[in-house]
């Protein structure tokens, strides 16, 4: 999992007490966890097409939501 709501970095002597650290199949990383210089410039020119496609008209490749998709 990438971020939770009670970020440590956020929170003073933080204690945390989510159910999910206590889960042996599970493993949270900071929300920078994606980041490489590949992905950085994966994520710009991703958006970059998105926006090309949307602006002319076609749908989106990776719509956020139902409403997104239709348009």
């Amino acid at each position: 999992m990438d971020d939770i709501e009670e970020e440590p970095a956020k929170q003073r002597d933080w204690q945390p007490d989510n159910p999910l650290f206590e889960l042996p199949n599970v493993i949270v990383t900071p929300h920078a966890a994606y980041y490489s210089e590949e992905a950085s410039g994966a994520v710009r020119t991703i958006a970059a097409e998105e926006a090309v496609r949307v602006l002319t008209g076609e749908s989106a490749r990776y719509p956020v939501n139902e409403l997104s998709a239709r348009a």
